[in-house]
């Protein structure tokens, strides 16, 4: 890297390098990819799923010298990601080197439910799918070739509730700008360091007449006299 100085050495499935046998071990991968970009003066990008965002509780050097790019999947919450969906579908449709073009439009709900939304995941499909369609010398890629080659509902909806826990840990590491003004005191009236209550410091002189009474108060032991002087 000190000889060819590359602008950026990107790290692919970074997510990796979090499965080590101990805590100890964990928080090493930080600080060996921290000297390694120190010591050849070169970005370092990793690139993996939303596992990586453990190294942002590892340590906080490695945070304030992270910057976090997401890529997330499509949403079909949202009018934009839908439109963009079919567009993306489209443009798959276009690349399937069959003897006459695949409709993928027509099946787009099918194909976002088992991506999920995620380009990686269709690329794979679609390719899957083109081979089976020339396996059987098929014209072109049909939605028996897609049905055959798709991911099951049980895979999808393991590999859902995983995205959404990484969106909600993102959600929670970018958000909550109020929580973090309200505990940098930003939300509040500042005062004066003189106003802060502080415990106020006890005097000798203070306790000293408080002691002198009580003293006062106890008899000292010694022994009393019985009966009278005058007795026989």
């Amino acid at each position: 890297m000190k000889q060819r100085r590359p602008k950026i050495f990107f790290i692919d499935e970074a997510h990796h390098l979090l499965a080590v046998a101990s805590g100890r071990k964990l928080t090493d991968v930080p600080e060996a990819i921290k000297s390694l970009a120190s010591l050849t003066q070169v970005l370092h990008g990793l690139i993996g799923t939303y596992d990586l965002l453990t190294l942002h509780d590892i340590g906080d050097q490695l945070s304030r010298r992270s910057i976090y790019v997401h890529l997330p999947r499509y949403n079909a919450e949202f009018i934009e990601d839908r439109e963009i969906w079919h567009s993306v579908i489209w443009n798959f449709q276009c690349q399937i080197p069959t003897k006459e073009p695949p409709d993928f439009l027509s099946h787009w709900e099918y194909l976002y439910s088992r991506s999920l939304g995620c380009v990686g995941i269709l690329k794979n499909w679609s390719r899957n799918a083109l081979g089976e369609a020339l396996n059987e010398d098929a014209p072109t890629v049909t939605l028996k070739h897609l049905e055959k080659r798709a991911l099951s509902v049980g895979q999808c909806r393991n590999i859902l509730k995983h995205i959404k826990q990484g969106e909600a840990r993102y959600a929670e590491i970018e958000g909550k700008i109020e929580e973090l003004y309200q505990d940098l005191g930003l939300r509040c009236p500042p005062i004066s360091k003189h106003q802060t209550t502080s415990q106020p410091e006890i005097k000798s002189q203070d306790i000293e007449p408080k002691k002198r009474r009580k003293l006062l108060e106890i008899r000292k032991p010694r022994r009393d006299s019985i009966g009278s002087e005058n007795a026989v």
